[in-house]
């Protein structure tokens, strides 16, 4: 019996060429937003109605970034063994050793980015932003994880776009030997360790995506009443300093008289209104002493308290009500910021007109506690600390 053998297939250069030719076609023509990758039927979501596994979208959009990180591992592995440096300097080209696993690792990591521009695109559905109007049959995903996995997805494809025309030069290489190997080697290093910190940035943001909320409250709360706290600090040490001594014309600007006669008439000007404004200053110092630098104190703590209410949310609670938290916990988010605007606002109210109006910052302070409370599960505690917060908040009015 004569038996046959199979051929090896020959992996030439123009057939490796025709992935690089499929990328571009498949991606690179395609996006140039992310808006592009919702807007682009090409870029089918992943159909997942039937599937009620808790969070399944973003677990496998994990799971293909550990691929994505592999399949890219491998591709570098193959590019590095395409071409090798002879013991005479002379550059040999091992495409008959290497180019079928270059065409399958290749082929199978645009794969995995397509799939991973595909759950994208399911999670984008299920998305739950400011307002109730979510699915409440399926718990979706808050919007500021969105924001994120679209920021990193994105550079994941600018960066793989990269290791495509990088790919490129590899194949051209052979033809002209023109250029630096090393050059081009390291050139693919430093690529494929951004598309390494990307593939952990997904994988980190799926079992840590809370920090997302915890960094913000961070962010726009405690910081920025950190900095209106030293604000009132440097008024109170240096109070004529605040003080819009010419309002028609600060800076001397359309003066038309001798600098001896600016100067004279200059300190004539600051002794009369120091007596003017010393008044203004200390009912200025009094409101901030008395109410406001005690409030920001207050809100501050309620703001890092919060925090951790947010790291003890569990994912029971999510499964049950992950909805509702996550619309809150973009509420919450949102009121921060603008209780420090208002902050902000009355923070220049006080040395301008010494007014320490509060009634619309303590609406907002209301809006941030019912937010809190559905976020903390009526945990028994949160009743504990708001009840003492309460009471001191009341005696800073």
């Amino acid at each position: 019996m004569s038996t046959t053998e199979s051929k090896p297939d020959v992996y030439d250069f123009n057939r490796l060429q025709t992935l690089f030719i499929a990328f571009r076609e498949n991606f690179s023509t395609k996006i140039n937003t992310i808006e592009d990758i919702y807007n682009n039927d090409h870029f089918s979501p992943y159909d997942s109605s039937s599937n009620q596994t808790f969070q399944f979208e973003f677990l496998e959009l994990a799971k293909l970034q550990k691929l994505i990180k592999a399949r890219t591992t491998k591709v570098g592995l193959l590019f590095s063994e395409l071409y090798k440096t002879q013991s005479d300097k002379s550059i040999k080209c091992h495409i008959d050793k290497v180019g079928k696993a270059l065409y399958q690792e290749y082929s199978e990591l645009s794969n995995s980015f397509f799939f991973t521009l595909s759950m994208l695109k399911c999670m984008k559905k299920l998305e739950i932003g400011y307002d109730e109007d979510f699915n409440k049959n399926k718990v979706g995903y808050p919007i500021l994880i969105i924001q994120n996995l679209e920021q990193i997805i994105f550079s994941l494809f600018v960066s793989l776009n990269d290791l495509n025309d990088l790919f490129l030069k590899y194949l051209k290489f052979n033809k002209d030997q023109e250029g630096d190997l090393k050059t081009l080697n390291d050139s693919k290093l430093l690529l494929i360790g951004k598309i390494w910190n990307l593939n952990d940035s997904v994988v980190s943001l799926s079992t840590n995506w809370k920090k997302i909320y915890t960094d913000t409250l961070t962010d726009f709360g405690s910081r920025i009443i950190e900095d209106i706290s030293e604000e009132i600090k440097l008024f109170k040490s240096h109070p004529e300093e605040f003080m819009n001594q010419d309002d028609d014309d600060p800076f001397g600007i359309n003066s038309d008289f001798s600098d001896e006669e600016a100067e004279s008439d200059s300190l004539a000007k600051d002794e009369t209104l120091t007596a003017e404004k010393s008044n203004e200053i200390s009912k200025s110092i009094e409101l901030f002493d008395k109410n406001l630098s005690v409030k920001l104190t207050l809100i501050k703590l309620l703001i890092n308290t919060s925090k951790k209410f947010i790291k003890d949310i569990t994912n029971k609670q999510l499964e049950k009500d992950g909805n509702l938290i996550y619309l809150n916990l973009n509420k919450l988010t949102r009121t921060t910021k603008t209780i420090c605007k208002h902050l902000d606002s009355i923070t220049i109210q006080v040395i301008e007109e010494q007014v320490c109006d509060v009634e619309e910052l303590n609406k907002y302070i209301k809006d941030y506690k019912k937010e809190l409370k559905i976020i903390s599960n009526n945990n028994p505690n949160f009743d504990k600390f708001i009840n003492t917060w309460d009471i001191k908040y009341a005696e800073s009015n």
